[in-house]
């Protein structure tokens, strides 16, 4: 490559990571996170260390093993409750539903360079709040769940590179 070549090239990369590059990569990355928050808990009831969330008091057991999981119109032919054995903080699922990446990639992109993930009404960031003073730190990633965003992240970074004819090694 000659060194006109890898000055367009490299200028080319600067205008990339000045432009969404950067925002983009890290709001990708940050849904990601949330992935894997959310599919934790709710598949598991595990907490980032590792360790199953305390239980549910037991008149709250109680109430969720009374109400059954259906889907309008359809009957629910095992009858079964939207207990699943463990603290997966899902009853409605909507608190899950509006937890989301709130920051926009112009955010991301700043020279901060923040991605936030937030419930998108009071009512369930309330109930976040509310459920983190009991149980911990619901949001928390685990140490693999860490390393794996990290990985993802990097792999990101590396492509904007790639794309713009520079490798990194």
């Amino acid at each position: 490559m000659t060194k006109e070549e890898y000055q367009t090239r490299f200028n080319n990369l600067l205008a990339d990571l000045n432009g969404s590059a950067l925002g983009d990569a890290l709001v990708a990355t940050t849904n990601e996170a949330q992935l894997y928050i959310k599919t934790r808990i709710q598949e598991t009831g595990i907490n980032s260390e590792g360790q199953p969330y305390e239980a549910y008091t037991k008149q709250y057991k109680r109430f969720k093993n009374a109400e059954v999981k259906h889907r309008p119109g359809t009957k629910n032919k095992n009858n079964s409750s939207k207990y699943k054995g463990f603290t997966d903080f899902s009853f409605t699922n909507r608190m899950w539903m509006n937890t989301k990446v709130v920051s926009d990639v112009s955010e991301a992109s700043s020279e901060i360079g923040k991605a936030t993930i937030s419930q998108t009404t009071d009512f369930d960031r309330n109930k976040m709040e509310w459920n983190t003073e009991r149980f911990g730190d619901i949001m928390k990633l685990s140490k693999d769940e860490e390393k794996n965003v990290k990985q993802s992240y990097n792999e990101r970074i590396a492509e904007i590179f790639t794309r713009n004819g520079l490798e990194l090694r």
